[in-house]
């Protein structure tokens, strides 16, 4: 118990030696350096020095006599005075931080996340800072079901789409969920005509299985597991504001009674190759 005590109170700068000392005063309340000595194990030759090296730090006061003896501050005291003096470090440690984050040029608008926690991390702060429109096209009901109450969060401010493989297992979601008839986010982002995406980037997420989370028609976070490993690309790219309207458009031209998944599929492979020709 007293090892486990001297540890922590080592944390608060104090050394090995120093943090015993005080231990020493707190259970002797009143003692002189061969006291201190005798209860601590402290080496004799180091004592004084130990005990001035307290008082200078104003965590023992020091009674005049022969022979000298020294009080510990009251342990509260001792807690409050740590207290501020960490959160004075953490202010100057949170201050410095954000000095450093300048806007870089020519960040890279793709980015790859492997770490499920950092995944989920980006995943929420995309959703809770939409301001207009979320789109989710899901192909993978696990992980969409990992954000359900993020969602429900901005749900009143943001205007949500979700398209899902079945949509019977989100009756009970809070929000509504349609079937999504044709939609894969590959080949939507295969659409990109401008090739500012690469292929090797669309390699990351080969097999089109998982979810792609739009945000306000700018940010587009596709998230995948592949043998039990969540990975991640955030792509902040112009084209992501036309994949956003196809998928509004497809959605709508395919709950059409009139329209099939064959002649949509004619059509979607016709204007790209007319777009590669022009």
């Amino acid at each position: 118990m007293v090892d486990k005590l001297i540890g922590s109170i080592k944390k608060m700068g104090l050394t090995e030696n120093e943090a015993k000392a005080y231990v020493g005063l707190v259970a002797l309340n009143d003692a002189n350096a061969r006291e201190l000595h005798e209860f601590t194990g402290i080496p004799r030759a180091k004592v004084y020095e130990i005990l001035n090296n307290l008082v200078n730090m104003g965590y023992a006061s020091v009674r005049q006599g022969s022979p000298i003896h020294y009080q510990p501050v009251e342990p509260k005291e001792f807690v409050r005075k740590n207290r501020e003096n960490f959160l004075k470090e953490f202010e100057i440690i949170e201050t410095g931080l954000k000095s450093l984050d300048y806007e870089k040029e020519n960040e890279s608008p793709i980015w790859y996340l492997k770490s499920k926690w950092t995944i989920d991390k980006k995943t929420r702060e995309i959703i809770e800072s939409s301001k207009e429109s979320i789109t989710i096209v899901c192909r993978e009901e696990n992980i969409l079901f990992n954000y359900v109450e993020d969602l429900k969060k901005v749900k009143e401010n943001v205007n949500i789409l979700i398209l899902v493989e079945d949509e019977t297992k989100y009756k009970d979601i809070g929000i509504p969920v349609y079937k999504n008839k044709f939609i894969d986010f590959k080949d939507l982002l295969n659409y990109d005509n401008d090739n500012e995406l690469k292929k090797s980037d669309l390699k990351k997420i080969e097999n089109g299985n998982g979810i792609m989370l739009l945000s306000d028609k700018k940010t587009a976070i596709l998230i995948q597991e592949r043998a039990n490993i969540l990975e991640s690309i955030i792509i902040t790219m112009p084209f992501i504001e036309y994949i956003d309207y196809m998928i509004h458009f497809l959605h709508k031209y395919l709950n059409r009674v009139d329209v099939t998944t064959d002649s949509i599929t004619f059509k979607f492979n016709a204007d790209k190759k007319e777009n590669e020709t022009e």
